[in-house]
């Protein structure tokens, strides 16, 4: 074997070895890609249920129901204006501390800790209703602070719209399923 045949097969050798050396660590690279995404996906959808069921089962649920014994925010003949007179200092700092749940679970979906998608499915009607409700109770607050659950007015208009499309394409149509 002469040294140039030598240097071939040295060189071809060398070639595949780092071939299979580069092609294995790019495969071992997008695995880890992969987990990475995998987790974030799973930490992101934990959070989501954690705050969620705050919301369903957590003190949130004990503010609604101290304040819902005097508002109906789903009823869209009154609003703060036309129920203020009735609420007191102690209603009005729930009505905050509600605002300020709803607030925190709007930023977390902006920053995408809680998935929009099930949060949309779960708390777009109390969200909606909420700030369709508070909305002349915000407005006053703001002029303390002007981004004042700005947070709530993006994600209520942003679900406010899309409930509208999701609701027209979920209506029962008449007639059999088709399969």
């Amino acid at each position: 074997m002469t040294a140039n045949t030598f240097n071939l097969i040295y060189t071809l050798i060398l070639a595949v070895t780092l071939g299979v050396t580069g092609g294995f660590l790019f495969y071992q690279a997008r695995l880890i890609l992969y987990q990475i995404r995998s987790t974030h996906d799973w930490n992101r959808r934990k959070a989501t249920h954690d705050v969620l069921t705050e919301i369903i089962l957590g003190s949130f649920v004990g503010i609604r129901r101290t304040l819902e014994k005097k508002i109906d925010p789903y009823d869209k003949s009154q609003d703060y204006e036309k129920k203020a007179q009735e609420l007191t200092t102690d209603d009005i700092q729930l009505l905050g501390d509600l605002l300020n749940y709803l607030e925190q679970m709007c930023l977390a979906i902006k920053h995408g800790i809680i998935d929009d998608d099930i949060a949309f499915d779960c708390a777009s009607g109390l969200l909606v209703a909420y700030w369709r409700w508070a909305k002349p109770y915000i407005d006053s607050e703001r002029v303390y602070s002007p981004r004042m659950w700005i947070e709530i007015q993006d994600r209520a208009g942003i679900w406010a719209e899309r409930e509208a499309k999701d609701i027209s394409s979920r209506l029962v149509k008449p007639g059999k399923p088709a399969l």
